[in-house]
């Protein structure tokens, strides 16, 4: 696993969308030696849901099939 000292930062990046809820389930799952000061730094997340990042701006872009790949993509646990 990566340990990089900016893995922390990116790790809380991805849980501040993605939540920490499956964080938490993919680490017991896999047994991941994940620090438990890491786990603790990225804090208490809700999931948010991709539709929230749409605006006028980037809307034309934003399909239901785009929505729908990012949902599948971007998860924790390939396996689910």
């Amino acid at each position: 696993m990566f340990k990089g000292k900016d893995f922390p930062t990116q790790l809380d990046a991805i849980a501040q969308v993605l939540g920490t809820t499956k964080l938490r389930a993919y680490a017991d799952k896999y047994k991941e030696d994940m620090v438990t000061s890491i786990l603790d730094s990225v804090g208490d997340h809700p999931e948010v849901p991709f539709e929230s990042f749409v605006t006028p701006e980037n809307q034309h872009k934003a399909n239901k099939e785009a929505l729908d790949l990012l949902k599948q993509m971007l998860v924790y646990d390939h396996v689910r």
